[in-house]
């Protein structure tokens, strides 16, 4: 392993193989790390079950906690993705604010800006939600959430689209 910069307790402690271009900073970052390429993780507890995911990068303490193999992934915010993001198949989802996206374990090209946006989606696919709780409870497809509380409540719609605060909150 080459080319990597780890700062701080436990970051990396792994068994690293041939794991390149990768930045680790704060206690336990990256520390499950193997074979993963080109990784960021800033802050503690950040991105620390990563074994084979490459290019992702989280900002924040638990960011990306629990992922394992997702790639081209961005999390800011404290748990944002910080629960799942388990599978390969989470790729290029974006989640920032506090606990953005925290659910997610597969849903693919997921954009959630703003605290607790699309918080429990786990497994859906293509949402955008854009807002304080903004799509917070949803669990399906390709959704547009833009607003405060827009779609909070819905827990089950797909290819739905929703502007303004409260939109969809009945």
């Amino acid at each position: 392993s080459n080319y990597n910069t780890f700062i701080g307790e436990d970051v990396a402690d792994g068994s690293l193989n041939s794991a390149t271009y990768n930045v680790g900073i704060g206690h336990n970052a990256l520390t499950d790390l193997t074979t993963a390429d080109s990784n960021v993780a800033v802050g503690a507890l950040c991105a620390e079950n990563i074994t084979t995911g490459a290019e992702n990068t989280a900002v924040g303490t638990g960011a990306m906690r629990n992922s394992l193999l997702a790639g081209n992934c961005v999390f800011v915010g404290r748990e944002a993705g910080g629960n799942g993001v388990i599978t390969a198949n989470a790729n290029g989802s974006v989640g920032v604010g506090m606990q953005s996206l925290y659910g997610l374990t597969s849903g693919a090209g997921n954009t959630a800006i703003g605290f607790e946006s699309l918080k429990t989606t786990a497994g859906g696919n293509y949402n955008t939600a854009v807002g304080y709780e903004a799509g917070e409870s949803l669990t399906q497809s390709e959704n547009t959430l833009f607003g405060y509380n827009a779609g909070k409540l819905i827990v089950s719609s797909s290819r739905t689209t929703l502007v303004g605060a409260f939109a969809g909150h009945n």
